[in-house]
């Protein structure tokens, strides 16, 4: 329901508009004092103004100037409240920014024309610029996309060389089927919105044995699921969990002495799925200590991608996407690993369809 704000210090005016406007199905709301009018407009959305002419303190000129000179309120419909025929003061009105008028004495039909008519062009208004902003999004994430996927293919392909050179046959043929399975499913869920989670476990273990495969003994994980979540059902962006398993793998693990282990733990509560990603790796400070020491090397893109990502679901679907990290400290105040929760909504299939 959209909020119009009124401010005029004539009791009669504001009870009559006030009637009038709820009548029209919006929400109403009012400052009999000009200089109460800004703290208002700081605490509450609104999404039309009217605004008298005539009022003490602060005359509403004064007060139409001080309010489109707000970017956060600029761009909010205003209304000048004029008296018959004061055609100067109502000049003076579109000039600072008034986007309509109206004369008292108030006319209903009228008044009723106007607020509906600004309101919904300003709804019009709002819609366009979310389209345009989910498209600048969606560019972003498709430049990110074509960054991240050569670094990856990268890797893969050097672990399949190397078992090409030490003549392990076999196992350079199953690097090849993980690596042919890994890129069909990609390719697969490319255009899907979302997927089973099953897929995604499924696309997750591939991605886990590959790497495996590449740290060739150092590296171990594991994948639990709890038994109250049914991964043919509960529905996922695709791809959005492995970026925080390969940044604690590359970061973590990879910069860690000996073996490391990678622990995904799948959960829920209430209404939301949740993603714990578990390392026993070097610890955040020391990674990104590492990291300011390498010049040169190759920086994954895919954090940066599902931020995007996540900001795009969480302006289509709704709040509900965000992620938590946490430092795995041992008695003694060693860091011991990190630990990265991913929350999301839980999504049936059935809401899909």
């Amino acid at each position: 329901m959209s909020s119009v704000l009124i401010i005029d210090d004539d009791r009669l005016v504001i009870e009559q508009l006030t009637e009038l406007i709820s009548s029209f199905g919006h929400e109403v709301a009012f400052v009999p004092k000009p200089s109460f009018a800004l703290q208002r407009l700081e605490k509450d959305h609104f999404n039309l103004i009217l605004i008298d002419v005539n009022m003490p303190e602060i005359n509403g000129i004064e007060l139409l100037k001080r309010i489109k000179a707000n970017d956060a309120w600029s761009t909010i419909p205003v209304i000048m409240m004029t008296g018959e025929g004061d055609n100067d003061t109502l000049a003076d009105c579109f000039e600072y920014g008034a986007n309509d008028f109206i004369e008292k004495p108030i006319n209903a039909i009228i008044l009723k024309a106007r607020v509906n008519a600004l309101i919904r062009s300003q709804e019009l208004i709002n819609a366009e610029l979310s389209l345009k902003e989910q498209e600048a999004l969606q560019y972003k994430l498709r430049s990110l996309i074509s960054q991240m996927n050569p670094h990856f293919i990268f890797n893969v392909l050097n672990s399949i060389q190397f078992h090409v050179m030490e003549e392990n046959k076999e196992v350079a043929i199953e690097s090849i089927s993980q690596f042919s399975k890994l890129v069909r499913t990609s390719l697969n869920n490319s255009d899907k919105e979302f997927i089973s989670l099953q897929t995604e476990i499924e696309f997750l273990t591939t991605y886990l044995n590959l790497e495996m495969d590449r740290f060739r003994g150092k590296l171990f994980f594991n994948i639990e699921v709890s038994e109250n979540i049914d991964v043919e059902d509960i529905m996922v962006p695709p791809m959005l969990i492995q970026p925080f398993v390969e940044n604690a793998i590359v970061h973590g693990v990879g910069n860690k002495e000996g073996k490391g282990n990678i622990q995904v733990t799948f959960s829920r509560d209430d209404a939301f799925l949740n993603c714990t990603i578990t390392d026993d790796g070097v610890g955040r400070k020391k990674a990104n200590e590492l990291k300011q020491m390498k010049v040169g090397g190759y920086e994954s893109k895919g954090m940066s991608l599902t931020e995007v990502r996540m900001e795009m679901l969480n302006n289509t679907i709704g709040k509900g996407f965000e992620t938590e990290m946490q430092d795995q400290i041992l008695s003694d105040g060693e860091v011991n690993g990190t630990k990265v929760i991913v929350r999301m909504p839980l999504i049936s299939q059935w809401e899909i369809i």
